[in-house]
């Protein structure tokens, strides 16, 4: 089983991430689900510890976000960060 997740960048305050799955070694692909995501994410993590258990975060200039799954990548819901000040 494989996972795999793409950004559109849909020219507003959020981009649509759209997360993927295959099960027959990447011959073939199903989209599970559509979700909100920061516009201009640039560093994007996915991880699956289990088939089910899965993390995707997202990184851009000003915001941070960390989705999780628990019904391997079917819904994805947003987990809350704490924020933080960059200072030079």
């Amino acid at each position: 089983m494989g996972f795999a997740i793409g950004l559109e960048d849909t020219g507003g305050p959020h981009s649509t991430a759209r997360s993927y799955k295959t099960s027959d070694g990447g011959l073939t692909w199903t989209m599970t689900e559509a979700f909100g995501v920061p516009t201009g994410a640039g560093a994007v993590t996915l991880a699956f510890p289990t088939a089910r258990d899965g993390w995707f975060a997202v990184n851009e200039l000003t915001r941070a976000a960390l989705f999780h799954t628990i019904d391997g990548g079917t819904n994805w819901r947003e987990v809350g960060l704490p924020t933080c000040s960059r200072t030079r």
